[in-house]
């Protein structure tokens, strides 16, 4: 350092490659890590510039970097107070503190200086805004004690040192990677095998597995504790998506970042029927059978079919496989005056699900006045609510009440047949 000045600064590659800027305790500011540069000198009416935010400070011993005697009547600021820990973790800690009771103007930036225990390199970072009570220091050691001390700036320089504060770090939990070769097959309506193997990284001696399972679209979900490498999941929802996942387990707690797998339980048979089953009767020899299909929760497969059976009574009934997407069914060709009865049922792959049975239903009462040249009939809805009502038809004649047939509207409850000759 042949040529300094006496109260002279010099600052070497300060700004260059991001070299670290340390104080010696000569006085003189000097690189940590040594980086070709011109000197830059500043005499003590100009100080140098502050230190820009987040920029990291290296020094070579323990002892308080304010060094440098500053001007007479320059105030540095005291030592920062209440030095603390907010959170300690295994591979940093957040620290905070108040701010210096006399701060000598406007604080500039805050600069934490901390060393591992053991090691006499002392590092430092600086805090990224001048207000700033708080900051994290990263890239610690697990299990290691480590001393902080925090310094405030203004602009003529650092200030005294807080009171040095002793922190070890956390051991650094360890859990167990995810599983490896995860596996689900369906092997019945209700019942899932799962299997897989070991974590490579178990981080220790693997405790149990855990074994969760989600079904869909419910999102309801279900857990298992697993000793082994494999488990038979029952019980379950036939013809159902569920998504699995397992987690190895270790002293430390479970694995994270699972490996997920879908399945979908094996199809059955339906096990209810279609719903609202409708009989509307459209002509003297037509009747309409409408329906829905069954419950998703109980139609367990894609339907391939609806099965209708009908037959009149006293008869031997016969059937009709309607499609899939078709929802009702035109019965024709029927014989007047008689009563039939249908079943309805949705199949699957796996078979025929259950029948719902309908008969067609009548009015529940009839009132007919005869009268010399007429007769007036009147009536009342049929009493069953699965009976759809879209009009009435009337059928008269001599000899056989077929003879001629009225339709009338599903709201009219009386008719006059008229012109009728005496006798």
């Amino acid at each position: 350092m042949a040529g300094l000045r006496e109260g002279s600064w010099v600052v070497q590659g300060a700004w260059q490659r991001g070299a670290q800027l340390g104080y010696s305790k000569v006085g003189i500011p000097r690189i940590a890590e040594h980086d070709e540069a011109t000197p830059t000198q500043y005499s003590p009416a100009h100080t140098p510039p502050p230190l820009p935010s987040g920029t990291p400070l290296t020094y070579s011993s323990s002892s308080d970097p304010p060094p440098v005697s500053p001007s007479p009547g320059v105030a540095l600021p005291s030592a920062p107070r209440d030095l603390v820990p907010v959170l300690v973790s295994s591979r940093f800690v957040r620290l905070s503190w108040r701010p210096p009771e006399e701060s000598g103007g406007a604080v500039q930036t805050y600069g934490i200086y901390y060393s591992q225990d053991g090691v006499q390199r002392e590092r430092s970072v600086n805090v990224s805004e001048p207000e700033s009570l708080e900051l994290t220091v990263s890239n610690l050691r697990p299990e290691e004690s480590y001393t902080f001390r925090v310094i405030a700036y203004n602009d003529r320089g650092p200030g005294q040192s807080s009171a040095p504060l002793s922190i070890s770090t956390k051991p650094d939990l360890q859990v167990p990677s995810r599983v490896e070769s995860l596996q689900a097959e369906a092997l019945s309506p209700s019942s899932v095998q799962v299997s897989w193997e070991p974590p490579s990284q178990p981080n220790g001696p693997v405790l149990s597995y855990r074994l969760l399972w989600t079904e869909r679209p419910s999102n309801k979900e279900q857990s298992v504790e697993v000793n082994g490498l494999n488990y038979k999941m029952e019980g379950l929802n036939k013809f159902t998506e569920y998504t699995v996942r397992v987690l190895a387990i270790n002293r430390y707690g479970p694995g994270t970042a699972p490996v997920t797998v879908s399945v979908t339980t094996q199809s059955d048979a339906p096990s209810a029927p279609p719903q609202n089953i409708t009989l509307e009767v459209v002509l003297s020899r037509s009747i309409k059978v409408s329906w829905q299909p069954p419950p998703r929760s109980a139609q367990n497969g894609i339907i391939s079919a609806y099965k209708i059976k009908y037959r009149k009574i006293g008869r031997r009934g016969e059937q009709e496989a309607i499609e899939p997407n078709n929802f009702w069914y035109l019965f024709t060709g029927l014989d007047k005056g008689s009563q039939y009865s249908f079943q309805v049922a949705a199949m699957t792959a796996n078979g025929t699900g259950p029948a719902k049975s309908q008969v067609p239903d009548q009015p529940s009462s009839l009132h007919v006045r005869p009268l010399p040249n007429s007769i007036i009939m009147s009536w009342t809805p049929p009493l069953s609510p699965n009976i759809l009502v879209r009009g009435y038809i009337i059928g008269y004649g001599v000899g056989s009440p077929y003879a001629e047939t009225v339709r009338v509207d599903s709201k009219q409850r009386y008719y006059s047949i008229e012109n009728l000759g005496e006798g």
